[in-house]
Formats: C-alpha cells, structure tokens, sequence
C-alpha cells in the first residue's frame, strides 16, 4: 500500500500536509500515536493510512469535538471518515480535552497537536511535557 490522497475538506488538503504527515509516520514508525483536534479527521486518515501501511501502531484522536465552542469538528463526521479509507481499526476516538490531559500525559512515540494556538502553546506543551516525553518522542505542531 501506498500514500492516496485524502478527499476531505481542510486547510491540509490544499497544501498536500496529508503526504508530509504520511511520510513522518512510515518513516518513524511508532507503536502509539495521540492526535489533538482533528476536525474531519483529515490528518487522522494520513496517520492510520501510514500506521496500516506500517503493519504498526495505534492512533488515539482526541478531541473535544462539539464543545469547543467555535469552529469544531463532529465525532461522527471523523469516524465515519476513517470507516470511509478502511482505517477505524487503526484509530480510538475519544473525548478528551487537552489541558486537562497535559496535567498527567501517558507514554506516546508521536504527538500531532492542532488546537487553537494563541502563539504561547509550543512553550507551554514543552514545558508540561519535559520530564514526561520518552527518548525518540516527536512531537508535530500544525
């Protein structure tokens, strides 16, 4: 298997992010991959597509979904996305919200983070996350 485009509608899409983000993740090959926002699961579909092309790995798309209170993206919109390329056996989705879970991360080889992003968001992940983040930890911000 291979790359294929992803024919839903983001920002990502207009600027093939889908193919980079494929690539990072065939080509570092993590066993446990956490996804913060995700709106119609876009990047979520370039991630499982890499993990099932790897035979490896498990994607966890967090997100707070319909309670954030602007633009936001649907659970079921996701999912069904991912059914869509073959991948929700490759993904878990969830309802989780970021701040609370940056208070006590759990282990992850790979974090694409893509929340609202006031500028200070990179010193503050780092921060909380030093300490936290195993050796080989890549952490992507979009």
């Amino acid at each position: 298997m291979s790359y294929q485009p992803i024919d839903i509608q983001s920002s990502y899409r207009e600027n093939d992010l889908g193919r980079i983000i494929y690539d990072t993740v065939v080509r570092l090959r993590p066993t446990k991959v956490i996804e913060f926002g995700t709106l119609k699961g876009y990047s979520a579909v370039a991630i499982a597509m890499a993990l099932r092309d790897n035979n490896h790995g498990h994607l966890f798309v967090y997100d707070i979904w319909e309670k954030y209170p602007f633009k936001h993206g649907d659970q079921t919109v996701c999912l069904n996305n991912l059914r869509k390329y073959g991948l929700s056996d490759r993904a878990t989705l969830d309802r989780v919200n970021f701040w609370e879970w940056i208070k006590k991360p759990g282990d992850f080889d790979l974090l694409h983070i893509d929340i609202s992003n006031t500028g200070h968001i990179v010193e503050t992940v780092f921060e909380a996350l030093k300490g936290h983040i195993g050796r080989g930890s890549v952490i992507l911000f979009e």
